[in-house]
């Protein structure tokens, strides 16, 4: 979604879009149910019927943004959805934040 100074973490998304797909993520987070720090990025959970949009909005995330990680699993026993974000990229960080609301745009 953002460029950093260096490295292969950059969005392949237009500017245009990615403010967008930005504003998308903004979004789904006001339905976030909590967000988990992992070394090399975060897991947002959020509510068990917003499934299709999570898998949706992580699947075009991940086309843009090859350097990320993103998974989305299903966990049934805990009533929601989880997705993992994380990178191999110390670069990524900053756009792993950024997903996860944790700085500003």
């Amino acid at each position: 979604m953002a460029e950093t100074d260096n490295s292969d973490a950059r969005c392949s998304l237009p500017e245009g879009a990615a403010e967008l797909q930005l504003d998308e993520w903004k979004a789904l987070r006001e339905h976030v149910l909590a967000v988990e720090k992992l070394p090399d990025g975060r897991v947002l959970r959020f509510p068990a019927g917003m499934a299709d949009q999570v898998r949706e909005l992580a699947a075009r995330e991940s086309e843009c943004c090859s350097f990320l990680r993103i998974e989305v699993h299903e966990e049934p026993e805990q009533a929601d959805v989880a997705v993992t974000i994380t990178s191999e990229s110390t670069d990524a960080m900053a756009v792993i934040q950024l997903l996860a609301g944790e700085s500003e745009d």
